[in-house]
């Protein structure tokens, strides 16, 4: 039998107009209107029909793909003075041992670390060393000395960091010995006072020592001192409070 073919003028929708998509919903074949600049075409939540919506943009965020990095902290002989300063590099796709690319603005422990595409950065410090709010900045592609980014809003070290496609996070961490809720945010757009941390939110539970996680959209602290084991989640899209959505198996500080 002959392929029995239709033209598409002879399927006719109602209220259709230049630019409108036709699909078969499993019986007839039906309209969707064309969408509005900048949305993509993609499948609704029950995978049944396609829709428009607005087109998010790639981004690997925390997640590389060519190398990691280790930056400052502590050594055996440098106690609670300044630690080194250096930038340490190694490769994802070649075993092998790290490099010293470059310095850090200043040797220090307990920092929170967080990672834009391009960049790497530190943020902050413990109150037992080299006490500094500063947020230091180098460059994947060029690598060399870190330069100053900003500034956090509130001193803090032994916390940890997340981060979004835009922005930075430093999470708990202690102040003057106590530990602390607060959740601070950066740009990562580019350096100067504009881009100093702000105080947008608080997690469930003040704590120290705790381990940082990022997804796409959510920013996650986990455990700490004092026998916590609580996990908290905090969306990057909103400057709202964490909330507690799990716990450890056990009682964890001082992780990764």
């Amino acid at each position: 039998m002959a392929i029995q073919k239709i033209s598409g003028v002879t399927i006719d929708l109602v209220s259709q107009v230049s630019g409108d998509i036709a699909y078969f919903d499993g019986t007839d074949w039906v309209r969707l209107a064309k969408g509005e600049i900048g949305e993509v075409l993609t499948m609704n939540e029950s995978e049944t029909a396609p829709e428009w919506a607005v087109a998010v943009p790639i981004c690997h965020g925390a997640t590389g793909t060519v190398r990691g990095y280790c930056a400052t902290g502590n050594t055996v002989n440098s106690g609670a003075g300044e630690g080194p300063r250096r930038i340490e590099r190694w490769s994802f796709t070649t075993d092998g041992n790290a490099t010293d690319v470059g310095d850090v603005t200043l040797g220090r422990h307990h920092s929170s670390g967080q990672s834009s595409e391009t960049h790497g950065y530190i943020s902050g410090s413990a109150a037992n060393g080299p006490v500094t709010l500063a947020i230091d900045r180098w460059s994947f592609a060029t690598e060399g000395n870190a330069v100053d980014h900003g500034d956090l809003a509130i001193q803090s070290g032994q916390g940890t960091g997340q981060s979004s496609c835009t922005h930075g996070y430093h999470t708990g961490g202690g102040i003057a010995g106590s530990p602390t809720n607060h959740i601070q945010k950066f740009s990562f757009a580019s350096s100067g006072s504009t881009n100093n941390a702000t105080d947008i939110a608080n997690l469930t539970v003040a704590r120290a020592c705790n381990a940082g996680s990022s997804s796409s959209e959510y920013g996650y602290s986990a455990g700490g001192g004092g026998g916590l084991t609580t996990i908290d989640k905090f969306p990057f899209a909103t400057d709202s409070n964490a909330t507690d959505v799990g716990d450890c198996d056990s009682a964890t500080s001082s992780a990764g």
